[in-house]
């Protein structure tokens, strides 16, 4: 009794184990290249809300709906259809996978051995930079010696600003007040260096302002420059490759004519005999 019951434990958890297994199995059929274009396009009109950076309540409900709206897009268009954790996956890994293409390219670029100019990303990375193009931002590695060497250099570079333009009101009271015997100077001077550091402080920030927004604008410049040279480059090897096919197909009708030309010989050749 004891023994059947050992071996009907046993059979059970073998069948466990099985379906364990074919659960374990069951694997999402890869993404192929036109699933992940449909899938951009679904992502493109709802962009703008799902790229928002924003946590708030309303954001997140947005973001939800924008979400499920991709979602009925995609699944209406394409023949495989997929679950909605599948669909982000696939957006967070396409925007990985672009960024590292796009480090390859910047790097090759910036390379100095020789050679030819590199390969240009896929469509994939152009299209994904065109639609995130914050995303694709570089940024400052704080050990790393030929940024603080730039950085260092371009200090030095720039000339140090004083402002002797000075509106507070309270400081230009304190100036122009008489120092009497029952007006200690020493807090006059007091006053005037905080009211000091206060403008001081502010045109600071105002600077530091000016320099993010020039970076800022730097980058987009740069950015749109690239996007402009891969495009370029694109339609370069698109021509280039017309050229080669209307040559080869001239080619290969010049080789048509030569044989004709020499069966004719034969058969003038043949008739004679």
């Amino acid at each position: 009794m004891i023994g059947c019951q050992i071996a009907s434990n046993n059979k059970q958890s073998t069948e466990n184990k099985g379906i364990m297994s074919d659960k374990k199995r069951k694997r999402n059929p890869n993404w192929d290249v036109i699933e992940k274009r449909v899938l951009r396009e679904c992502i493109q009109e709802k962009l703008e809300i799902i790229e928002n950076k924003c946590t708030d309540t309303n954001t997140n409900k947005n973001k939800q709906v924008a979400w499920q709206n991709v979602l009925k897009c995609f699944n209406e268009l394409n023949q495989q259809e997929r679950s909605l954790l599948e669909i982000k996956q696939q957006w967070r890994s396409m925007k990985v996978d672009a960024k590292k293409q796009l480090g390859a390219y910047k790097k090759a670029l910036k390379s100095t051995g020789g050679g030819g100019r590199p390969p240009s990303p896929d469509e994939t990375t152009i299209k994904i930079l065109e639609m995130v193009p914050l995303e694709f931002e570089e940024g400052e590695n704080m050990f790393d010696s030929d940024t603080i060497t730039q950085k260092e250099n371009q200090k030095s570079n720039q000339p140090e600003i004083v402002i002797e333009d000075i509106n507070d009101i309270d400081l230009m009271t304190e100036i122009d007040k008489p120092v009497d015997d029952t007006h200690t100077p020493l807090k006059s001077i007091e006053n005037v260096s905080r009211n000091q550091l206060k403008i001081k402080k502010r045109s600071t920030e105002n600077v530091s302002n000016q320099k993010e927004k020039k970076n800022e604008s730097a980058k987009s410049h740069r950015d749109t420059a690239i996007i402009k040279l891969m495009e370029e480059e694109h339609k370069l090897k698109m021509q280039q490759m017309k050229e080669a096919h209307k040559w080869a197909k001239e080619i290969h009708e010049l080789k048509m004519k030569k044989i004709k030309l020499k069966n004719m010989l034969l058969e003038i050749k043949l008739s004679n005999c």
